[in-house]
């Protein structure tokens, strides 16, 4: 990462992706009348809300490259927020299902940014540093909801699949 702004386009692109993955999860769930998992990823979809204004705000007045999706540097997988029909997503899912996901999302974001620690200018290193901060901070934040959750039960199909005969 050899600028601000382009530490701040992908942390942009970052959290604008788990925003847009995060409603579209909640608007699936309440489909399939899964009022607890919906509201879990709204709440999942307020707290990616909430950085994209921070970092929109940290990036005003700068002017952020444009960058083709095939040249973002993601960690992992490639996929740096939960995939919308991915492993691990169902309509069924449970309250404590949806965080392991928010947590897996936090801890991707969290090492990306970590990786950059190292390697960046020291401007770019000042904002990896924080953002890293940040993504640990709301992984902790998950985790600790994670472990409140009394049971991880998954709820009754009210509305099963057709399937044919």
């Amino acid at each position: 990462m050899d600028s601000l702004a382009a530490l701040l386009a992908h942390a942009l692109e970052l959290e604008h992706a788990s925003h847009e993955r995060y409603t579209e999860l909640a608007a699936g769930m309440v489909l399939h009348h899964n009022a607890p998992a919906a509201a879990a990823f709204d709440r999942l979809a307020g707290l990616s809300e909430a950085t994209v204004a921070r970092v929109e705000h940290r990036a005003r007045g700068l002017c952020l490259p444009r960058i083709a999706p095939w040249d973002f540097a993601w960690c992992g997988d490639g996929a740096p927020a939960p995939d919308v029909g991915g492993e691990g997503v169902d309509y069924l899912m449970s309250v404590a299902e949806v965080l392991e996901l928010g947590m897996r999302d936090a801890r991707c974001r969290r090492d990306f940014y970590a990786g950059l620690v190292d390697q960046a200018a020291p401007e770019v290193r000042e904002l990896a540093v924080l953002l890293a901060a940040a993504s640990r901070a709301q992984f902790e934040r998950l985790a600790a909801w994670r472990a409140a959750c009394a049971s991880g039960a998954r709820l009754d199909d009210w509305d099963p699949p057709n399937l044919p005969e």
